[in-house]
């Protein structure tokens, strides 16, 4: 998939998956708007309105959880809290 000029076929390919896990780019609307549940980890400089500062969720995009580095903390560890909170969903079978 050419992923810059086949949006369709990009949506399509997130609506295939159970979650995602990105960054703040395309992909997380795209999920949001096929269903698909997003696990999104954010910069603390992430001045963004879809992005509320330091919450866990998004008024505008209700797919997606948001994941914070709080002060000093490594991005391996906002990754392993990402990794635990996929692990939790499936082992209870549950997506947001």
């Amino acid at each position: 998939i050419d992923t810059e000029n086949d949006i369709d076929g990009l949506a399509a390919q997130i609506a295939a998956l159970d979650a995602i896990v990105s960054i703040a780019n395309l992909t997380v609307p795209l999920a949001n708007a096929v269903g698909t549940p997003a696990h999104v980890i954010l910069r603390p400089s992430q001045y963004d309105w879809r992005y509320t500062q330091q919450q866990r969720e998004s008024p505008w995009l209700p797919t997606a959880r948001l994941y914070w580095p709080a002060k000093g903390e490594s991005w391996s560890t906002v990754v392993a809290r990402v990794a635990e909170a996929l692990t939790s969903e499936i082992a209870s079978d549950t997506y947001l």
